[in-house]
């Protein structure tokens, strides 16, 4: 079958480029820029995709890191799948509980209640060198969980349908930008001192963005109820 597929694949020949390339890359680049725009003129889209991108980019090093941490705190090796299986209910519980409170809370007290409890999970997690530990970031996970599909349902019912997918890739890139800069912190300070050190660190900066989305006007700009948005 190997030999097969080669000998296939090298029959197949590459199409000839359209002409209308340059008209493709120009209307790309449009959609770019409007959604830009778009995020630019919708300060409460940009406060909502600042806290979900803050949540993504620190969440992201606890699943890199939290067979190191139960490590560390004295979990047996044993134990690790049941960690795992539990992070992983527990960050789909949290998707799923999105829905219960959208009608319930404004946008800005669900996101606020939700940044901080995940800062402080991730604070208190890393602080305690104990198995207790776990029981926070089991809270980190929920969280996580539960701002993923409030963030996106935000974008999504916000954002017009022309270059709605333009703007969620453009988020995507934010994250992937902001991820890398946490890593680069997160790592020296947990190579420096420990990893309980680099956990406290990302949920020191989540309390931070907390404070300042708080003083850019989170209350006043996300005051809709959140079952007009998701």
């Amino acid at each position: 079958m190997t030999v097969l597929s080669l000998l296939v694949a090298m029959t197949l020949v590459e199409p000839k480029r359209s002409t209308k390339g340059a008209v493709g890359e120009e209307s790309q680049k449009d959609y770019i820029r409007q959604a830009w725009n778009f995020l630019r003129a919708h300060p409460g889209v940009r406060i909502v995709v600042f806290y979900g991108i803050v949540t993504g980019a620190c969440i992201n090093y606890v699943w890199e890191f939290w067979q190191l941490y139960c490590s560390e705190i004295g979990v047996p090796v044993l134990l690790f799948g049941l960690v795992s299986a539990a992070a992983s209910l527990l960050t789909s519980f949290g998707s799923l509980l999105a829905h219960r409170l959208k009608g319930r809370l404004n946008y800005h007290s669900l996101l606020t209640l939700c940044l901080w409890a995940f800062s402080h999970g991730l604070i208190v997690m890393g602080w305690l060198r104990t198995p207790i530990g776990l029981l926070f970031m089991m809270v980190a996970y929920i969280v996580a969980g539960l701002t993923e599909p409030l963030v996106a349902g935000y974008l999504h019912h916000r954002a017009e349908s022309q270059f709605r997918a333009t703007a969620e890739s453009l988020q995507s890139l934010l994250l992937s930008a902001v991820t890398a800069g946490v890593g680069l912190l997160f790592g020296q300070i947990s190579t420096r001192y420990t990893l309980g050190s680099g956990f406290v660190l990302l949920g020191a900066l989540a309390l931070v963005c907390l404070f300042t989305g708080n003083l850019a006007g989170s209350r006043r700009i996300l005051s809709e109820r959140t079952a007009e948005a998701v």
